[in-house]
């Protein structure tokens, strides 16, 4: 399996820590599968890492200066320079190259001057009229001439749908099928693993992994349940899941939160208190290597207090004003692994959703509930 990878699939996690991408990497090592980054795409996470890094730093400054500012007992904290942490990054890359499972491909072994420019005259993809992409079509030709090359077939990795994908965002847009028709494409980690889940358990099999594969197999066979998974979530990651749902309402703006919440009053703030009651909507499972992926979509009963604008407090008196509490309903797209002893963890959530007021149920007292 060859995957060749755009700079935007590794932005955000260029460690591949999350639960898909860490099991991506695993899985290519057990089935000697093959990673391919140009190296246009290599610079690219190294100066969006840096980016990022002085951005969270600066966020990070600026809020330890201002708690000191109000605790009386001062905290410390200590960073190492942007070197070192660079080096961290740098590191990683180097040593998956060492252990022969990533290679980096160099467009100067490619003549593509002369088409570049052939293509940006002409305004033919990656390049376009609206916007003139010199470096996508740097990665383009780099991936494309290698696979002609080498006489090989690979899974091209993009979100990037308007540079690289026909008008159905699916397949690979007809300008570039000229230079190879040798790649699939998709858009994420996630849904390559996802979509490739029987080839790759046919792989894994065939490989060292396949005693670990078959044990968690008939594990889940036995074990798995939409009764196990829910009683997982109750059992392990209610607390996680409160502080995400928690996290969220105090994102909602007051438009949202009068969508939500079926009151008379105009509601400004909802404060979250407990969660009463899950119910799991739906559940799959993935197998790589030693790790089972559970991932699906769960409705949680959340009990909330109302708060309306106090516009006639006094000096010091908070600014919202509590009139009650109430139910709301909020749709949660949830992963976590477990592991070959069968542990549960990793708890994610992906997506967080509230149902309106038309779909919420009547209000009702926590002791109504149990």
């Amino acid at each position: 399996m060859n995957i060749f990878l755009d700079s935007n699939i590794l932005f955000s996690d260029p460690f591949f820590k999350d639960n898909f991408a860490r099991n991506f990497l695993e899985t290519m090592k057990n089935i000697d599968g093959e990673i391919y980054i140009s190296s246009v795409v290599y610079q690219e996470v190294i100066n969006n890492y840096k980016r990022e890094l002085k951005k969270r730093r600066k966020t990070f400054g600026e809020s330890f200066y201002e708690l000191n500012k109000l605790l009386v007992t001062k905290v410390g904290h200590t960073f190492k320079n942007d070197e070192y942490y660079l080096r961290e990054l740098t590191n990683f890359y180097q040593d998956l190259i060492d252990k022969g499972q990533l290679t980096i491909i160099h467009h100067t072994d490619f003549e593509m001057f002369d088409e570049i420019v052939q293509r940006a005259l002409n305004n033919k993809k990656p390049f376009d009229y609206q916007k003139e992409e010199f470096k996508d079509t740097v990665i383009w030709l780099s991936y494309s001439k290698f696979v002609e090359k080498h006489n090989i077939t690979g899974y091209f990795l993009s979100n990037n749908t308007k540079e690289f994908y026909a008008s159905d965002k699916k397949s690979i847009h007809p300008d570039l099928l000229v230079d190879t028709q040798r790649f699939v494409p998709f858009k994420s980690i996630e849904e390559l693993m996802t979509s490739n889940s029987e080839n790759i358990q046919q792989m894994l099999t065939d490989k060292e992994e396949e005693r670990n594969f078959m044990q968690l197999l008939d594990w889940s066979e036995e074990n798995l349940s939409e009764t196990f998974v829910e009683k997982v979530i109750q059992e392990k990651f209610m607390d996680e899941l409160q502080v995400e749902l928690s996290n969220f309402i105090d994102d909602l703006s007051a438009i949202e939160l009068n969508n939500i919440i079926d009151s008379a009053d105009d509601i400004s703030k909802i404060e979250s208190i407990s969660l009463l009651h899950t119910s799991l909507k739906t559940y799959e499972r993935e197998i790589y290597g030693s790790e089972i992926i559970i991932y699906g979509s769960l409705d949680v009963n959340h009990w909330v207090s109302l708060y309306i604008w106090n516009s006639f407090r006094d000096k010091g008196e908070s600014p919202f004003y509590c009139i009650g509490n109430d139910t709301i309903t909020q749709c949660v797209e949830f992963t976590f692994t477990i592991n070959s002893a069968y542990k549960a963890g990793n708890f994610e959530v992906k997506d967080i959703e509230s149902h309106t007021k038309k779909d919420n149920q009547t209000s009702q007292n926590p002791e109504d509930v149990f």
